[in-house]
Order: structure tokens, then C-alpha cells, then sequence
């Protein structure tokens, strides 16, 4: 088994997967497949709509943003399912989106977030890795609400990150070992493994410190969504 975590790896998987038909390939987001290949993908759009639940409900002036870096199909459907539920928990709500384009441009998130931060927005959320970073220093630069991606950020500033999304690749990868060991994997219809809420491959980051600044019926709101 040989994996390939991230979508730039979609074309080389597919030429050399088809050179080597015994062996095992997983790739980390995409959409092309054989039958010696699949797919492990999140449902970012789970864990977008639990943060845009949590911004609506959180902001004291009605205005939010969101942060991406290439506006690829995970990142975008985490960014609509966000707008959507903060629209839903708070129709008031005026929403701001920034893509960088590019993954690890950490400057121009930090400066874009800034800049939402000087406009009245006062919760972020951002979806993932170097302009992640740039993002949660912003909000420590500007002492204003953030919320992370992929893994809990709260170590990365305290007072300012208050949650996030947190994957568990656990349930998708384990699944794609068993289907190899039972000699499934190559009969599967479906060539696509997720990332749910629903199977634990998403999950929110606690609240560490900021817990007694989130009030009951916001956390009862939560609750209410993941079970949906």
C-alpha cells in the first residue's frame, strides 16, 4: 500500500498505479481512480457548518470571515456549509471570505485577516495549514476570536484560538487496510472513503480556557447540529 496524502499527488498516483496493478494505492483528496486505487476524503462541510454555527452564534458585532487557501472542491464545500449555518443561527450576520491561493502563504492570511479584524469582524475561521498560521497570529496581533483546522491550535495562541476542527484520519485509513487484509479493496463500487461527523473523523476542538466564555445554550446548539 502505498499512500499519497494530498491532492497533488492525484496524477502520479493514477501513471504509476497503472504500472503496477498488485500493489495498493490511497490517495489524500481527488477524484480520478482504478480499480488499485482509492480515495480518503473529509467532509469538510460537516465540520464548516458546526464553525459557522458557532460564529453566528459568538460575534458581538454580526460580522465573521473565513480564511482558504486554493479554493479546491473539500475547501469550498467547508466554506459554503460555514456561511450557510451562520446565516441559519444568525440571519443578521454579514460574512467576509478571503482564498490566498496559495497554501503556505502565511503573510497574506495574516494580512487579510488583519484587515477583517480592523472592519468590526470578530471571529475567524480558517481552513487549514500555512495560512492557517498566519490567521491565528492575526487574531493573537489583534486579540480578537479565531478558530483552527486539522489539529487544535489552541497551544498556538490561548486566549484567541476558541475551537476548531480537528481531523481523525483513523476511521477512513483503517477502512482501507481492512478492505486490502479481507481482499475487498479492487471489488469496492464506491472508491471513495470520508471523513464524517458522524464516524468520528471530525471532531471540535474543546474550548480549553475560553470554555466559560461560551454560553450554555451556544454549547447545547452544537450538541443539537452534531446530531443531526
Amino acid at each position: 500500500m502505498i499512500i499519497g496524502h494530498g491532492f497533488q499527488f492525484m496524477e502520479p498516483i493514477i501513471k504509476v498505479a497503472g504500472e503496477f496493478p498488485d500493489t495498493k494505492f490511497a490517495l489524500g483528496t481527488g477524484y480520478k481512480t482504478l480499480p488499485n486505487t482509492c480515495v480518503y476524503d473529509i467532509h469538510l462541510e460537516g465540520g464548516g457548518y458546526l464553525m459557522g454555527t458557532l460564529a453566528g452564534l459568538m460575534t458581538k458585532t454580526n460580522k465573521i470571515g473565513v480564511v482558504g487557501g486554493a479554493d479546491v472542491s473539500e475547501i469550498y464545500r467547508g466554506h459554503e456549509a460555514y456561511k450557510h449555518a451562520a446565516k441559519q443561527v444568525n440571519p443578521d450576520v454579514q460574512i467576509q471570505e478571503l482564498y490566498t491561493g496559495d497554501w503556505r502563504d502565511a503573510a497574506k492570511a495574516k494580512e487579510g485577516a488583519i484587515t477583517m479584524y480592523d472592519s468590526g469582524v470578530d471571529v475567524i475561521w480558517h481552513s487549514g495549514d500555512g495560512i492557517g498560521l498566519g490567521t491565528v497570529e492575526a487574531a493573537k496581533q489583534k486579540n480578537q476570536l479565531v478558530m483552527g483546522n486539522v489539529a487544535d491550535q489552541n497551544v498556538l495562541a490561548p486566549n484567541n484560538v476558541l475551537s476548531g476542527v480537528v481531523y481523525n484520519w483513523t476511521p477512513a485509513v483503517k477502512q482501507i487496510v481492512d478492505d486490502i487484509l479481507n481482499d475487498n479493496f479492487t471489488n469496492r463500487d464506491e472508491k471513495f472513503y470520508w471523513l464524517t461527523v458522524e464516524n468520528g473523523g471530525i471532531t471540535m476542538a474543546p474550548f480549553h480556557g475560553l470554555d466559560s466564555t461560551v454560553p450554555d445554550e451556544v454549547k447545547a446548539k452544537l450538541t443539537e447540529v452534531k446530531e443531526l
